[in-house]
């Protein structure tokens, strides 16, 4: 084993099986600190939301940040260990630099009860049978407990969008409706995108199940200040609801292999 790569033996395997995978403290808390105090000026400046006022924090969520991330905002996102992270799950081909790291994902609390979302899931490109080269990176700029908004997703599901890919024509492409339209002929999958109580539902993130062959389980992304996740282009993923008493920051970039 190389000491100096970001992702160990045992993680890479964790990546192939499960899909996502988690590096601790690889972003410094530093960089962290001043990527978070960038976002919280900017909230503040054009949206009125106050760090230290809950009371101001009167939206759900916040999309636009393109003029703040054309500042470099949150350039320190492209440090050596995320970048070499990159590499090992892209096998280490080259990719294209992006011209402005850094998205923010931004949730604010809501009223409880939290229930797992069913009708959200999705993938973010079209499924091929080989693997896309696209890696998906994110950090958390604050901490992110359980319930507090992160990313929900089937751990285990690449492998089955990927061999849904594989059983089409050759050079076909699966789009994420398409994906869902085959997957839900499966129970699991099926009871996954039915509304339901949160105590019903709560099964699919306690237990898990076997589909074709591979074991799935829902989970949510959590995590400390500086830990970075990357996953599959391939995960299904849906957006959660947030019924912490802290916002949801995060940093996504998602990373293309060159042609």
């Amino acid at each position: 084993m190389n000491p100096t790569r970001a992702l160990s033996p045992e993680q890479i395997e964790v990546f192939a099986n499960e899909g996502v995978v988690t590096v601790r403290q690889a972003v410094t808390a530093s960089d962290i600190a001043a990527m978070r105090n960038r976002l919280w000026a900017d909230l503040e400046r054009r949206y009125d939301l106050k760090r230290s006022d809950p009371a101001t924090w009167a939206v759900h969520r916040v999309f636009s940040f393109q003029p703040l991330i054309k500042t470099g905002a949150f350039a320190a996102l492209a440090n050596p260990i995320v970048r070499d992270a990159i590499d090992q799950v892209l096998g280490d081909r080259p990719w294209e630099e992006p011209r402005h790291w850094g998205q923010p994902l931004v949730t604010f609390p809501s009223p409880p009860p939290w229930n797992l979302p069913h009708s959200e899931w999705h993938l973010d490109i079209q499924a091929s049978a080989s693997d896309p080269a696209v890696a998906r990176v994110f950090t958390f700029l604050q901490p992110l407990a359980p319930r507090g908004g992160g990313t929900a997703y089937v751990a285990g599901s690449h492998q089955l969008v990927r061999a849904l890919a594989a059983a089409e024509p050759p050079g076909a492409k699966l789009s994420s409706s398409q994906v869902r339209a085959r997957l839900v002929a499966h129970t699991w999958f099926a009871a996954l995108w039915t509304n339901g109580a949160p105590e019903d539902r709560q099964r699919f993130m306690s237990d898990t199940a076997i589909v074709e062959g591979v074991e799935v389980q829902v989970r949510e992304m959590t995590g400390e200040p500086g830990d970075i996740v990357v996953m599959h282009p391939l995960m299904l993923h849906a957006f959660t609801p947030n019924v912490s008493s802290r916002p949801r920051m995060m940093l996504t970039q998602t990373i293309y292999g060159k042609r």
